[in-house]
């Protein structure tokens, strides 16, 4: 399956409504040969007559963006059925109309760009249909931007500690997370983004979201059409504190400090809030950066797993001070 890293659908949507196009790098071995791992997609907007068995479209899978080859469309009373697969994959379920995200405009890997309305790209789609699942052969090459992606992503360590811990996660469910916490008074009250300084020409917002007691804050451009550029969710609690639903941030905007301009907004939209909450994988380093960037600060960690029987066991230890775990024992 061949899906972008970065944004949800929803935010994909919400730029491509306003009628500018998104690029997203892509990982995935579904699309070999015509999408390799680690190549940019730039995803446009449907045409008006929408798309056509031979596009390469953006299809929305429980919140996923897949990029595959629309292979069908059937028309009904009831609505419309897509079809898609990828190139050196299996066919997928079908899907109905209000699935399709946007088409893939062009595909970019390294100097290469090619556009799908361009004789070029139709070869190598024709080539691919024949020749697609013999390109897995060279999967092990093609991995390598991804391993790069995820070393910056989670460190040296972080990654040989994920690759460690796979067999357990998988086997027995082992989930290591870290709660984040912080007193209103301690939030940072500055981010890296520095939005409000006049020179970031970003532009933060917050106010209810979509769900009961939820609070969203969304920090958009104010250049190239107002693009969002990252959207951190919370669930407000009983006694007045914030819990996080969930951080997004744009690959375009990722190391500017933004998830401490996009706290600040929510606490100052959310009266008499008191505390915030955060939790995230230990491994994790990036979003564990983000918090403290944000002024949280790192003060529990629990351990669950499942035992015989299928049975969940849960360890928690409450870290001391308000260091960083490595800093820290419990």
């Amino acid at each position: 399956m061949t899906r972008p890293l970065g944004p949800s659908s929803g935010m994909i949507r919400e730029q491509l409504a306003l009628g500018i196009r998104v690029r997203l790098r892509v990982w995935g071995t579904s699309m070999l040969p015509l999408i390799p791992p680690g190549a940019t997609v730039v995803i446009a907007p449907a045409s008006g007559c929408g798309p056509r068995p031979g596009d390469v479209v953006a299809i929305d899978r429980d919140g996923r963006t897949v990029c595959h080859v629309l292979v069908s469309v059937r028309r009904a009373p009831d609505g419309t059925e897509l079809r898609t697969a990828g190139t050196s994959a299996a066919p997928d379920a079908p899907v109905d109309g209000g699935s399709l995200v946007g088409r893939i405009a062009a595909v970019e890997w390294g100097p290469l760009r090619l556009d799908t309305d361009s004789p070029a790209f139709t070869a190598v789609r024709r080539l691919a249909a024949r020749a697609g699942p013999l390109f897995r052969l060279a999967l092990p090459l093609l991995r390598l931007p991804r391993i790069a992606d995820a070393l910056r992503r989670r460190g040296a360590w972080g990654l040989a500690a994920k690759a460690t811990l796979w067999p357990a996660e998988v086997l027995a469910g082992l989930d290591i997370r870290v709660r984040y916490e912080a007193r209103v008074a301690d939030v940072a009250r500055t981010g890296g983004s520095g939005v409000g300084t006049g020179g970031s020409g970003l532009r933060v917002t917050a106010g209810p979201g979509l769900g009961p007691g939820e609070v969203v804050a969304i920090a958009r451009s104010n250049v190239e059409g107002d693009p969002v550029l990252g959207r951190w969710r919370f669930r407000k609690g009983a006694r007045g504190e914030l819990f996080d639903a969930g951080l997004e941030v744009s690959p375009a905007a990722r190391g500017r400090g933004l998830a401490a301009d996009l706290l600040l907004a929510a606490v100052d939209a959310t009266p008499g809030c008191q505390r915030v909450t955060a939790t995230t994988d230990v491994l994790n380093r990036a979003a564990r950066r983000a918090f403290a960037r944000a002024g949280l600060r790192a003060t529990l960690v629990s351990v669950a797993f499942r035992g015989p029987g299928g049975r969940v066991f849960v360890r928690k230890w409450r870290l001391r001070g308000d260091a960083g775990v490595g800093s820290t024992r419990p």
